[in-house]
C-alpha cells in the first residue's frame, strides 16, 4: 500500500479517479477486509464486492430496511468502518443522504454519492487526528469541507469555531450541517480561500470527489487522469480573518487545506501568528519549512509522515492547552 501511494505522489502510478481499476480492487479489498461489518449492513455483501469490482455504485443495504441506494464505492467502505462508531440516523434514498448523530441533539449529514463524505466524518470522530477535548476553546478551522471537524469541535465542547471553506458546494453542506446540529449561532463561516493577499484565485476540482480540490499553484497532483473543472473564489489573508473575528487569541488552528498551510505561514506576520496557541495541520510538501518557522516563534513541534507520503504536524506554546490527550 506504501508502494502504491508513492507511486501516485510522484505521477507513475496514474490517478483514475473512484472508478479506476486500482482504486476499484482497492475498495473492493476494504470490504472484504471489513466482510464482518458488511454481513452486518448489506443486503449481499459478496454481490456489493462485486459491484465493486465491475465499477458499479447500486448497492442494497440491510438497515434500517432492505433499501437499494445509489453509494460511491470511497463512501461504501468508510460505512463499513464508521458502523457502531456513532448513531446512524437516518438513511435518505431520495437526497442520496446519510444522518449521523455526533453530538447529542447534533445530527450530521453525509452524501452517498459525493466522494469522500463519509471517509472525511470517519476520520474526524473515529480517527481523531485533531484531538478530541475542546471544552471552552476558540478553534480556527481551515479547510472546512462539509463542516465535519467545526462540528465535531462544538460536540466537543468548542465556544466558537471559525471555519474557512472557498469551494462553494461544500460551503452549502456548511450551512445545512450547521442548521442540522443547531450550531449556527457558534460556528462563523467564512466562504474563501486563505491566500497571501485580497482577490480572487483559482480553485480547481474533480467533479463527485471534491476531496480532491485544490488552489491552483498550491498543492497539485501528479498524473491525475480524471477531468478537472476550474471555477474562481474569493481569497483573504489570514490576518484579515483572525482581526475581523476579534479574538484575543485562538487556542487552536486546525489546517487541512491542500498546501496552504505554507502561503499561511510565509504571508501572515508572526504576532498574528502566535495569537494560535496549538497548531494541528496536514501538510503536503516537507515539513522542514513549517517545523523551523513554527520553531523559531516558540513552539514545540512534532510531526510524521503519512504512507500516503502526506504529512500530520502538531506545535505548541509552552503552556497552551491541548485538544489531545
Amino acid at each position: 500500500m506504501r508502494l502504491i501511494y508513492f507511486l501516485q505522489r510522484h505521477g507513475i502510478l496514474k490517478h483514475t479517479g473512484e472508478k479506476g481499476l486500482l482504486n476499484r480492487f482497492l475498495r473492493a479489498n476494504a470490504i472484504f477486509k471489513h466482510r464482518k461489518q458488511a454481513r452486518e449492513i448489506l443486503f449481499d455483501w459478496r454481490a456489493s464486492l462485486w459491484q465493486v469490482l465491475r465499477g458499479q455504485e447500486r448497492h442494497k443495504l440491510k438497515y434500517p430496511r432492505v433499501l437499494e441506494i445509489e453509494i460511491a464505492p470511497s463512501n461504501l467502505t468508510a460505512l463499513l468502518e464508521l458502523w457502531g462508531k456513532i448513531p446512524l440516523k437516518e438513511v435518505d434514498v431520495n437526497q442520496q443522504r446519510i444522518l449521523w448523530a455526533i453530538g447529542p441533539e447534533m445530527l450530521f449529514a453525509t452524501y452517498t454519492t459525493d466522494g469522500h463524505s463519509i471517509p472525511a466524518l470517519y476520520e474526524a470522530v473515529v480517527k481523531q487526528p485533531y484531538g478530541s477535548t475542546y471544552e471552552g476553546m476558540r478553534v480556527l478551522d481551515i479547510g472546512g469541507y462539509y463542516g465535519e471537524t467545526a462540528i465535531f469541535f462544538l460536540a466537543r465542547g468548542a465556544y466558537e469555531v471559525a471555519c474557512i471553506e472557498p469551494y462553494p458546494p461544500a460551503v452549502e453542506r456548511i450551512k445545512e450541517n450547521a442548521k442540522l446540529a443547531g450550531v449556527e449561532d457558534r460556528l462563523r463561516l467564512f466562504p474563501v480561500a486563505v491566500g497571501a493577499q485580497y482577490g480572487t484565485v483559482e480553485f480547481t476540482a474533480v467533479p463527485g470527489e471534491s476531496s480532491i480540490g485544490h488552489v491552483k499553484g498550491h498543492f497539485d497532483i501528479k498524473g491525475l487522469t480524471v477531468p478537472l473543472y476550474s471555477l474562481q473564489v474569493p481569497a483573504r489573508t489570514l490576518q484579515s480573518i483572525i482581526e475581523e473575528l476579534g479574538w484575543a487569541h485562538i487556542d487552536v488552528a486546525k489546517v487541512d487545506c491542500e498546501g496552504c498551510e505554507y502561503v499561511i505561514l510565509e504571508s501572515t506576520p508572526d504576532e498574528i501568528l502566535q495569537r494560535i496557541k496549538v497548531w494541528v495541520m496536514e501538510f503536503h510538501q516537507k515539513a522542514d519549512p513549517i517545523a523551523r518557522k513554527l520553531q523559531s516563534l516558540g513552539y514545540e513541534v512534532v510531526y510524521k509522515y503519512k504512507p500516503d507520503g502526506l504529512g500530520f504536524l502538531r506545535a505548541w506554546l509552552p503552556g497552551a492547552k491541548l485538544p489531545w490527550k
